[in-house]
């Protein structure tokens, strides 16, 4: 295929970018893929907008990506095609060389975890301990619910009603049964939104300390953020992907997407 004047190949610290018009990506083949997106497009019913467009990556195990971008840029969406929560309208995913579809949604489920935006993973009238030894019992893991919330910074009660939390004590909850089913892909739909400062830091420490053979897909407003504790990053930008690479790459090629300003100026007679 002939490529146009504006694209062309380069080569920076021993990885082949690809550089064109609208994105710029930095090759990466970091270990087995444990997920592969192809071709991903995703248009609503209810407007003529296309809120994926064209999506391809691959993800690797022992990684933590962060999917980032502005509002509206695609970020929700991406996440919820990826775990399987919504369609794609065009394009495949492969989890574990799986094609994700109805048809094998049962070996696919197996495999992830979701810490959700929505609530959905709550039982309303039961508390944060019920919740925890719920899950707890019915999940083959190492690990103890509570000691996650603790070091989750952690600062509800384990006999509060979960529905009585603020939506910052609620994600913990939610973060600490992800990571309590012990599977192998675990997403994270904006799991920082609203913490302070040391509920973050107590965030990537747990997190960090769990990425061994795991790959983790976070969402995240916070371009920052991802930049400094995730190994690759997607920015999306109105529903394209811009650009996927490390925090240095991320930084090199300037490829944030760029606010847009709208100058009026009334003149009073």
């Amino acid at each position: 295929m002939m490529r146009s004047k504006n694209e062309r190949n380069e080569r920076t610290n021993n990885n082949e970018i690809e550089v064109d018009s609208r994105n710029v990506y930095q090759q990466s083949n970091i270990g087995k893929t444990v997920i592969s997106a192809r071709n991903l497009f995703k248009q609503y019913h209810n407007n003529n907008i296309m809120a994926i467009n064209n999506a391809t990556f691959n993800i690797y195990r022992d990684e933590i990506v962060a999917i980032t971008g502005k509002c509206d840029s695609g970020k929700s969406t991406l996440m919820k095609m990826l775990y399987g929560r919504i369609r794609t309208s065009y394009g495949n995913i492969f989890i574990n060389n799986k094609k994700l579809d109805y048809w094998r949604w049962g070996i696919i489920s197996k495999l992830i975890s979701v810490a959700p935006k929505e609530d959905y993973v709550f039982f309303k009238g039961l508390t944060v301990s019920d919740h925890i030894k719920y899950y707890q019992s019915i999940s083959n893991t190492r690990e103890n619910g509570f000691t996650l919330l603790n070091e989750l910074n952690f600062l509800g009660s384990y006999d509060d009603q979960i529905n009585n939390l603020d939506d910052v004590e609620k994600t913990k909850v939610k973060i600490a049964i992800a990571l309590l089913k012990f599977k192998k892909v675990i997403f994270l739909e904006e799991p920082t939104t609203g913490m302070s400062e040391k509920d973050v830091l107590c965030f990537w420490k747990v997190i960090n300390a769990r990425k061994t053979n795991r790959s983790i897909i976070i969402s995240t407003l916070n371009m920052e953020e991802a930049i400094q504790n995730a190994n690759r990053i997607i920015v999306l930008d109105k529903g394209y992907i811009r650009c996927i690479g490390d925090g240095e790459f991320i930084k090199t090629h300037d490829v944030q997407p760029k606010e847009k300003y709208d100058l009026r100026i009334s003149v009073d007679y």
